[in-house]
This record gives C-alpha cells, sequence and structure tokens, in this order.
C-alpha cells in the first residue's frame, strides 16, 4: 500500500498536466467543425470577375494612370500567373493581342508570323479604395526567333484589348505608318470614337494623346526604325509631384 501511495501522487499530476495540454485542443477541434462544416473555401480567380470590376474600358485604363498621383487610393496587386492550374493562358493572351494589333492594322502582321516564346507573365490588379471600382490586366511579354524581335504588352482582362504595348524589331522601319494613322488605327482597336483622344503634341516621331476624363488619360505613341510603342505616361504638372510613378513614361 505505501509502494502504491508513493507513486500515485506523480501519476496524478502527469494525467492532469497531460489532460491540461490535450483535452482543450479536442474542444476546439470539436468547435471548429461545429462552426465551420459547411463552410467550402473557393479558390478566388480574377477570370470570374471580382466585386468592384468597372465595366467602362477607358474606367479601367484611367484607374492604371490614376495609380500614380500623389496620395491615390487604388491600391495595387501582382499576381503570378503559373500554367496548368486553371487561370488565363499567356500564350493565348499573347496570341490574341498580336491577332487585335495585326487586323487593326496596328503592326505589321508580316513581323508577326514567325514563332515566338512568352518569357514572362503576371497578372495585375487595381482596385479604387475610395470608390470600390477595380480592373485586372495581364503583362505578357515574349521573344521572337533569334531573340532580337521583342514584344511586351498590358491586356485588359475582361475584353482582351490592348491597352499599352512596346514591340521591337530590327525591319519595323520598313512597315512604318504615318504616325497619325498609327494612333488613329491603335485608338479604333480599343473601341473609343473617333474624338477620342485628341493629340495635344507632336515632337518627332512621337505623338502624345490625352483622353478626356477626370483625372485625363495621356499616351504617348512613338515609331522608329526599329521600334513602336504605346504607352500610357504622366504630363510633368503630375510628375513633377508624384514620386510613385516609378512605371510611368515622362513626357519631356
Amino acid at each position: 500500500m505505501k509502494r502504491i501511495n508513493k507513486w500515485l501522487l506523480p501519476v496524478l499530476t502527469c494525467l492532469l498536466a497531460l489532460s491540461a495540454a490535450v483535452f482543450p485542443q479536442q474542444v476546439s477541434h470539436l468547435r471548429d467543425q461545429a462552426l465551420f462544416s459547411q463552410v467550402h473555401p473557393d479558390e478566388l480567380l480574377v477570370d470570374s470577375g471580382f466585386p468592384g470590376m468597372d465595366t467602362d474600358l477607358q474606367n479601367r485604363i484611367a484607374l492604371i494612370c490614376r495609380s500614380w498621383y500623389p496620395e491615390s487610393t487604388v491600391v495595387t496587386a501582382v499576381q503570378e500567373i503559373r500554367p496548368g492550374t486553371g487561370e488565363a493562358d499567356p500564350h493565348e493572351a499573347m496570341e490574341a493581342a498580336i491577332t487585335n494589333l495585326t487586323d487593326a492594322g496596328v503592326l505589321p502582321r508580316e513581323l508577326l508570323e514567325n514563332g515566338w516564346t512568352v518569357s514572362a507573365a503576371e497578372r495585375v490588379i487595381y482596385q479604387d479604395g475610395a470608390t470600390g471600382s477595380g480592373a485586372s490586366f495581364l503583362n505578357i511579354s515574349c521573344i521572337y526567333g533569334n531573340g532580337k524581335s521583342n514584344f511586351w504588352c498590358m491586356v485588359d482582362e475582361k475584353t482582351g484589348k490592348v491597352c499599352q504595348f512596346v514591340f521591337m524589331d530590327p525591319h519595323m522601319g520598313k512597315y512604318a505608318l504615318p504616325l497619325q494613322q498609327a494612333g488613329e488605327k491603335y485608338f479604333a482597336s480599343l473601341g473609343f470614337e473617333p474624338t477620342e483622344p485628341a493629340v495635344v503634341q507632336e515632337a518627332g516621331n512621337s505623338l502624345w494623346y490625352q483622353l478626356s476624363g477626370e483625372p485625363p488619360v495621356w499616351y504617348s505613341l512613338t515609331y522608329t526604325e526599329d521600334m513602336m510603342h504605346m504607352l500610357l505616361i504622366l504630363p510633368d504638372s503630375v510628375w513633377s509631384n508624384n514620386t510613385a510613378a516609378t512605371n510611368a513614361v515622362k513626357v519631356r
């Protein structure tokens, strides 16, 4: 009996400690099962749309520019596109973008017939914290053939329209269009009215455009012997007070 009493207290102490460590976890597990048994988590995909997606293309493009302004309420998030996960296929998106621009006569079809390889792809989401409006775009880069030709574009994920692009090829000059004509064809591919946008400045081989709205949307079209780009930009008056516009092209 003395032998039993000698070990009884340590054994009881160990059992109490063990129950204190394990039992609350079991209770917590049972509680979680009761609370969340009917919850079925689903993967969030932008392809299916998300609350606040703006229905107007120009407004969605304007979100990009507004994110560069001082004290902007627009926030951005970047998501890497992983092939085979049910998300947007960067190859299909790039092919559609090329078809969009060549069918519109903006870029020469002859230079875009060779094989190409997607080198980078990501989704960029813009969301205005003040209004809740949002937009998502695909940033896609590719290399053609021997690597001397490069193409980058930003595609509106809702419509597939090319909102910005840069195309570099050593033979570009052979197919060069008059600047005004190239600009008209590009904005027609976006579905904008003939009066939008207005040319606000011309300098050498570049045209600067402004789309009406608040804040206005600015574009720069440049066409050279080996390159053509149509990029969103900021005017000097905004740039000089904006430290966040690291991805914009400064208008000089």
